[in-house]
């Protein structure tokens, strides 16, 4: 089954159709519906929506079912939304009510751990299937995790990189421990000269005082939170901070009249 086509998925759709239907919304308060709306959310994409990635058209359909719903809006009746959808998903703490987008970045986890366990039976299997980077695409980085800035070594000195031999090397391949002392051990076509000195200078003013551990092996972070660790959490807040944007609560605005 081809699900990057809308009409294959029509059983979530209708899923969520019958779950949030007209008459149940009549039938319970403003609070009731809020609640049936997110525990909507919260269990019936989840399976769908942590393996298939879904067509834009049907993320819109669904916020449009979960809208109708909470604002109690009869099937085929032009109602009236008297806030923005996207203020009442947003995050309570900027004046939402928290029900959360749809996107809520499932996908994400299932990336994070092809590039944490690429060893794994079914990692290996999805290489098999889908080439080396997973069908995952090449969106992420890895970075240089030595150095607090995160920075990319050939992004930050690109004239360096250039005289580099072996454009494949690993920092540990230049930065060595020989007999209880760090030094460089560059393989540059020439040596540098003009402004990549300048860059020689940087670099080297960023890695004096640095110490490898030999025996640590290099691993993926997650550098959009403090804790360099992935969570779907995380990623879902991102998501919903970029879709719903600065919200303000305005004057006297209140939920419940």
């Amino acid at each position: 089954m081809n699900l990057s086509k809308c009409s294959n998925w029509f059983d979530v759709i209708d899923s969520f159709t019958k779950c949030l239907s007209s008459w149940k919304s009549k039938c319970l308060s403003i609070g009731g519906r809020l609640t049936l709306t997110k525990t909507v959310l919260g269990s019936l994409p989840l399976y769908y929506f942590s393996i298939f990635r879904a067509p834009i058209k049907v993320f819109n359909k669904l916020e449009s079912i979960r809208s109708r719903f909470f604002w109690g809006i009869k099937d085929g009746v032009k109602g009236i939304s008297w806030v923005k959808w996207n203020k009442v998903c947003a995050n309570i703490n900027v004046g939402g009510l928290g029900i959360g987008s749809i996107r809520v970045g499932l996908l994400g986890k299932w990336k994070w751990r092809f590039l944490n366990e690429p060893n794994a039976l079914w990692c290996r299997v999805i290489k098999v299937l889908h080439g080396d980077n997973g069908g995952f695409g090449v969106s992420s980085k890895r970075v240089d995790p030595w150095h607090k800035s995160g920075c990319i070594m050939k992004d930050k000195f690109p004239r360096l990189y250039a005289l580099e031999l072996e454009i494949l090397c690993l920092f540990k391949d230049r930065w060595i421990h020989t007999s209880g002392i760090w030094s460089c051990n560059w393989n540059w076509r020439s040596a540098p000269r003009g402004r990549t000195l300048d860059e020689v200078s940087t670099l080297m003013s960023l890695i004096r005082d640095m110490s490898l551990d030999p025996n640590a092996p290099d691993r993926w972070q997650w550098g959009l939170h403090n804790s360099r660790k992935f969570s779907v959490r995380a990623l879902s807040a991102l998501i919903q901070n970029s879709l719903n944007g600065p919200l303000s609560r305005g004057i006297n605005f209140r939920w419940n009249n």
